[in-house]
C-alpha cells in the first residue's frame, strides 16, 4: 500500500510540475507571440505528379521561363523554395530563378511583378543549379518580410530540354510560360502561354517565430 501511495504521490507531483511549467511559459493558457525559436515552416506546398501523353505539359520545356504565383499561408522573416525533379528522366539544369512581389498596380495582370522587388534565388551560393534525377533542392534563404496570406511570384528559367516535367496538375493559380530567360523581367508581356498547372516548384517555406505549423 505504501509503495502504491508513493507512486501516486510522485505522479501527482510530476503532473503539477508540468502544469506549472506550461502556465509559466504561457500565462492564461496562450503562448505569447514571438517567443518561439525561429524555424522553417511550410507555407505553400504542391503535390507532385507525372503528366500523361495527352497533357500539354508532357512536351516539357526548352529555353523557356515559367512564372508561378504562390500564396504564403503564414508570416515570416525569410523565405526559401523547394524545386523538384522527382519524376524526371534526366538531371535537370536550372539556369536562373527569382522571387518577387506581385505588381499591385496591375492586379488584372498576374504576370507583372513589382519593380525593384526581384531577388535572385541561389542554390549553395550560385544562381544556377542542377536538379538531380528523382530528387529536389532547397534554395538558399532570402531575408524577406512575408505577411500572412500574401502572394509571391517565382520564375524559373529552364535553358535546355527538360523532358517530361514534374508538375502539379490542378493549381489554384495559373502559370505563365515565355521564351528565353525572363526571370528578371518585371513585365509579364513576354509570357505568352498560360497553363493551369505548376511546374517543378513544389514548396515555399518561411522562417517564423510565431507558428508551429500551417495549413497549405
Amino acid at each position: 500500500m505504501r509503495l502504491r501511495l508513493s507512486r501516486l504521490t510522485v505522479a501527482a507531483v510530476a503532473a503539477v510540475t508540468v502544469a506549472s511549467t506550461i502556465t509559466a511559459a504561457a500565462p492564461g493558457g496562450h503562448a505569447a507571440p514571438g517567443i518561439l525559436p525561429a524555424q522553417w515552416v511550410g507555407a505553400w506546398n504542391a503535390s507532385q505528379a507525372l503528366p500523361g501523353a495527352a497533357n500539354p505539359a508532357f512536351a516539357g520545356f526548352a529555353d523557356q521561363s515559367i512564372r508561378m504565383v504562390v500564396r504564403s499561408s503564414i508570416s515570416g522573416e525569410a523565405v526559401r523554395v523547394r524545386v523538384s525533379n522527382a519524376f524526371g528522366d534526366r538531371h535537370l539544369p536550372l539556369g536562373h530563378a527569382t522571387i518577387a512581389l506581385p505588381d499591385l498596380t496591375t492586379p488584372n495582370d498576374r504576370t507583372d511583378v513589382k519593380p525593384g522587388s526581384v531577388r535572385d534565388l541561389t542554390f549553395s551560393g550560385t544562381t544556377s543549379a542542377v536538379l538531380p534525377k528523382g530528387a529536389f533542392l532547397y534554395s538558399d534563404p532570402i531575408q524577406l518580410n512575408v505577411p500572412a496570406l500574401s502572394e509571391l511570384v517565382v520564375t524559373l528559367y529552364l535553358p535546355v530540354t527538360t523532358g517530361v516535367p514534374t508538375f502539379h496538375n490542378i493549381a489554384n493559380a495559373q502559370s505563365y510560360v515565355g521564351a528565353g530567360d525572363l526571370t528578371t523581367s518585371t513585365s509579364g508581356t513576354p509570357f505568352t502561354i498560360t497553363r493551369t498547372h505548376s511546374y517543378f516548384l513544389t514548396g515555399l517555406e518561411v522562417l517564423t517565430r510565431k507558428s508551429l505549423g500551417s495549413v497549405v
